[in-house]
């Protein structure tokens, strides 16, 4: 009688995007080659600002983590203006970059 195992290796290879930052792309793949399955999207975490109308219909601006999964965006907390100051930059090509 025969048997024919198959094993299964998670690789995980480091290459970098169009803007030259490292991402980490993993794959399953059989030790015959017949199967190799994408990653799912994953999310992913951040800080960000944005600008919102209150009641009295003011502009405010908000800061908070959000999570990212494909089109999707989440707010998972957001901080009070005592706790977050924010000012605007300029990066290399000239835009205005909001950091807080």
């Amino acid at each position: 009688e025969t048997s024919s195992e198959t094993t299964e290796d998670v690789p995980t290879d480091a290459t970098t995007d169009d803007n030259s930052d490292e991402i980490t792309d993993s794959d399953v793949v059989t030790d015959d080659d017949s199967t190799t399955f994408p990653p799912e999207e994953s999310s992913s975490e951040s800080i960000t600002t944005w600008t919102s109308t209150n009641d009295e219909g003011e502009e405010v601006t908000n800061s908070g983590i959000i999570s990212e999964s494909g089109s999707e965006l989440v707010t998972i907390n957001t901080f009070s203006s005592e706790q977050i100051t924010t000012w605007t930059t300029t990066d290399s090509n000239g835009d205005t970059i909001v950091q807080s």
